[in-house]
């Protein structure tokens, strides 16, 4: 079982470890530059150590403006440390099976937070070693957990489905394989064992199909069998 709270640590550690031009373009994320992410993520740690911390059960509002810097501003490497180490210490306070708002159809629990908070660290410590021009790893467990996440939040997240009904399968290599179904007007459903034929296969590493459910990499490039237009329409349905 993946420890959140401590996962997050450490990714934090690697963030700071990382940062060093603000102003570098990072290449995963288009128009966006270090301090771009940086603000992205102090927003971000902000809005969900106050739903940790003051009980939320629905998205806080957002900080007036005063309440947080700019991204140009000098101290926003300063403030998205703060805010880390303010989340860290609410979750290390937090009840899992506390109720608190989430935007998951699943229960709405704390133990979503320190999950949610632990991937988007992982990917945006990637996505800013590719700003300085490095490469990092994720741990096998932590990519496989979050692929399962992706596509557990964030398809559902979008809605029912409106395209053609199949079946996609995402077989990570030596490992699991999550299956995704798709039926029109309906959410898309996750299990986490396959039990139907697949019209759409994606496999590899689990690092590459988390990378690529998160458009780092085209999905395309790990289809294995299927459909590729039908696999970018999934892709597409897809809040991130």
């Amino acid at each position: 079982m993946i420890d959140h709270v401590q996962g997050l640590r450490e990714e934090i550690d690697r963030i700071r470890a990382v940062v060093d031009d603000l102003d570098a373009p990072v290449p995963s994320c288009p128009d966006w530059r270090v301090r771009d992410l940086l603000h992205h993520l102090g927003s971000v740690y902000r809005t969900f150590r106050r739903v940790a911390e003051e009980g939320w059960m629905e998205r806080p509002p957002a900080p007036a403006s005063e309440d947080r810097p700019q991204a140009d501003d000098d101290g926003i490497v300063a403030w998205t440390d703060q805010q880390a180490e303010l989340l860290v210490r609410a979750l290390e306070r937090l009840d899992p099976s506390a109720p608190r708002w989430n935007f998951s159809p699943g229960p709405q629990v704390g133990a979503f937070i320190p999950r949610r908070m632990h991937h988007e660290s992982v990917l945006h410590r990637r996505d800013l070693e590719g700003a300085s021009g490095r490469t990092g790893r994720i741990d096998e467990p932590v990519a496989i957990d979050g692929v399962l996440e992706y596509l557990q939040v964030y398809l559902p997240r979008s809605g029912r489905w409106e395209g053609e009904a199949g079946v996609f399968h995402t077989d990570v290599t030596d490992g699991p394989t999550f299956e995704l179904e798709l039926a029109r007007d309906r959410l898309p459903v996750v299990h986490a064992t396959p039990g139907q034929q697949p019209d759409a296969v994606v496999a590899g590493d689990a690092e590459s199909l988390l990378l690529a459910w998160w458009d780092r990499t085209p999905l395309t490039s790990v289809l294995q069998d299927g459909d590729p237009d039908w696999v970018q329409e999934v892709r597409r349905f897809a809040r991130t």
